[in-house]
């Protein structure tokens, strides 16, 4: 068995990035400013705006105009809620009193309210911090392995998929709806209401569909470290298979010597020029370096999309959950006990095609990025089914 042993004064360590923070002094009268500096000996020193995060209610247009527009949703949200009973009393026909109203008639507008109210709160106050960061690790991680053109094709499918399926299930049939209370004229009042209803519901499925789209970019890193990994297995494999290969990489430099330890295995002294892959030519331990800092830094960006969806996206699931469990209460409730027609029952089925949906994207693409980041390793190098009785070192794996 032979250990292979580097000397790491020889050996160019690529440094992992490190990120700073920098603000304006707070005696200086300026808008505050972060930037993100990252800095790479490998890679060169880079410096990535994380974007200006101003305070909230800032004086540039645009972002007043955001803020403005956060303000106003987060307002409607507390409006209907506050006002869910009389809108359900008027509903039902009656004005000025809310006691023929089954309370349970509440839960879903309210719902849909708190969960609005939650993403749109959060975010407002975690949203440009955490996305600044998260964009920075994804530029850094560009830097060592940058997107390719099938990555960048792959994304705008998903994204269109995504977008189209949403707003197809959600813009029409809201607009039926609506439509449907105007040619039955109903008071203004339920037509406000469900129009509340609605645009919370859409604003929410927005966020999600935000959260998804930076989720899938995340799972194609991943997926793009872990075909590395497969690549430099398969390339070791290939190398310590062949035993010419083998031996050449062992006595090529006259300043390896091979050492017995008390045990009776074997080291080799490294001076810089270590075990070199075959195919590519690159050092394995310059490989091993960038695949270790391209996992860290995909590992802070989940961090990051943890911190600023969490809350958002739990409220997100849970309301979609009660959302369906309603519609289908209510469609049993008009199926065998009131006869309403099959229009009504069409847009039962469309909302719960619409939940399902949204639920199922979440988490399927949680679950695939999950499933990527557990970096499975051992199951790639395991070189004993190719090469018999040789195995790769084990102190490689450690490192890995």
């Amino acid at each position: 068995n032979i250990v292979y042993e580097t000397n790491k004064s020889a050996v160019p360590v690529l440094q992992v990035p490190r990120c700073t923070r920098k603000r304006a002094h707070p005696s200086v009268h300026v808008r505050s400013r972060v930037v993100t500096t990252c800095s790479s000996t490998a890679m060169g020193e880079k410096i990535i705006d994380g974007g200006q995060r101003r305070p909230f209610g800032c004086p540039s247009t645009w972002s007043t105009l955001k803020c403005l527009g956060q303000t106003v949703i987060l307002v409607s949200c507390v409006f209907n809620y506050v006002m869910t009973p009389h809108f359900e009393c008027v509903l039902e026909g009656g004005y000025g009193t809310t006691m023929a109203v089954n309370p349970m008639a509440w839960v879903y507008s309210r719902s849909v309210s708190v969960a609005c109210f939650m993403a749109y709160a959060v975010m407002s106050v975690k949203y440009r911090g955490g996305v600044a960061e998260y964009r920075a690790r994804i530029a850094l991680h560009d830097a060592y392995s940058p997107t390719t053109d099938a990555e960048r094709r792959a994304f705008a499918t998903f994204n269109a998929a995504v977008a189209s399926a949403c707003a197809l299930l959600i813009l029409p049939v809201n607009g039926m709806r609506l439509f449907r209370f105007v040619e039955d004229r109903r008071p203004i009042e339920v037509i406000v209401y469900f129009g509340l209803i609605y645009s919370q519901n859409a604003l929410t499925c927005l966020m999600e569909t935000r959260f998804v789209l930076l989720c899938y970019v995340l799972y194609t890193k991943f997926v793009r470290i872990n075909r590395d990994m497969e690549t430099i297995g398969d390339q070791l494999a290939a190398d310590r298979g062949c035993p010419s290969v083998r031996r050449s990489r062992l006595v090529a430099a006259p300043v390896r010597r091979r050492h017995a330890n008390r045990r009776g295995h074997y080291w080799v002294r490294d001076d810089g020029d270590m075990y070199r892959l075959r195919a590519t030519g690159q050092r394995l331990v310059d490989a091993i370096e960038r695949l270790k800092i391209r996992h860290r830094l995909m590992r802070e960006a989940v961090d990051e999309l943890q911190y600023v969806f969490a809350v958002p996206v739990g409220f997100s699931l849970c309301n979609l959950c009660v959302m369906g469990l309603f519609d289908i209460y209510y469609q049993l409730l008009n199926m065998y006990i009131q006869q309403r027609s099959n229009r009504s029952s069409a847009y039962i089925y469309l909302w719960l095609m619409q939940y399902m949906l949204r639920f199922f994207i979440i988490v399927i693409t949680v679950h695939a990025a999950t499933n990527q980041a557990s970096c499975r390793v051992f199951r790639t190098f395991r070189c004993e089914q190719r090469l018999g009785n040789q195995r790769t070192p084990r102190p490689l794996l450690a490192e890995l």
